[in-house]
């Protein structure tokens, strides 16, 4: 049942059960600096949605153009 819980189109397990049982939980958000813009709002969503989580944003030390740059 929770996997058919759908959020934006997009199905959200995780995101589905911890804000049914109201659990303080941190998730933690890959953000490569490729994702899609639905990403980006499925994000926010979730965060409006489900206020008790605490998404965190973990990002590469180098943006897109340093590691190319870089490492070609």
């Amino acid at each position: 049942m929770l996997a058919e819980q759908i959020t934006d189109g997009v199905e959200s397990t995780l995101g589905t059960a911890a804000g049914l049982a109201l659990l303080p939980v941190t998730v933690h958000f890959a953000d490569t600096g490729f994702l899609f813009p639905e990403t980006q709002e499925l994000r926010r969503s979730l965060e409006v949605r489900y206020p008790q989580l605490a998404i965190v944003t973990v990002s590469p030390a180098l943006s897109p153009e340093e590691q190319e740059a870089a490492h070609g």
